[in-house]
């Protein structure tokens, strides 16, 4: 069976975009950039999911001191928050484990500066 996929836009309805993935209890997940760029600064060029490195969230950012403009993830809450401390995923990571609930992905800028970005992503997901 093909590992699903989803596209994960950099402008989302809300702060963060459903997977559809349900994480129960004991399941183990990883997400991994397949293709696709975006922008969360329109000075910028554009990224894959690494985001740029050299400039790490602070202040109001989704997750503070990891990329700006890096694919992130939670786990539970709704699209515009609650739910699990958000971690990093970047073009590739794990779900930590010990999260229950739908699977939520979004890229690491403040919630003022969504209105900016632009393009989207493609993840694939794998259960091992």
């Amino acid at each position: 069976m093909k590992n699903p996929t989803k596209l994960i836009k950099a402008r989302p309805e809300g702060f963060w975009t459903s997977t559809g993935i349900q994480i129960l209890e004991g399941d183990k997940l990883r997400i991994k950039y397949v293709r696709g760029n975006w922008r969360s600064n329109p000075h910028w060029i554009t990224d894959d999911a690494a985001g740029h490195p050299q400039h790490l969230g602070h202040g109001n950012y989704l997750l503070l001191g990891a990329p700006q403009g890096a694919l992130i993830g939670k786990v539970g809450g709704d699209n515009h928050g609650n739910g699990s401390a958000p971690f990093l995923v970047g073009n590739s990571s794990r779900v930590p484990e010990g999260l229950t609930g739908t699977l939520w992905l979004t890229v690491n800028d403040e919630p003022a500066g969504f209105g900016d970005n632009s393009g989207e992503i493609k993840v694939e997901f794998e259960y091992f």
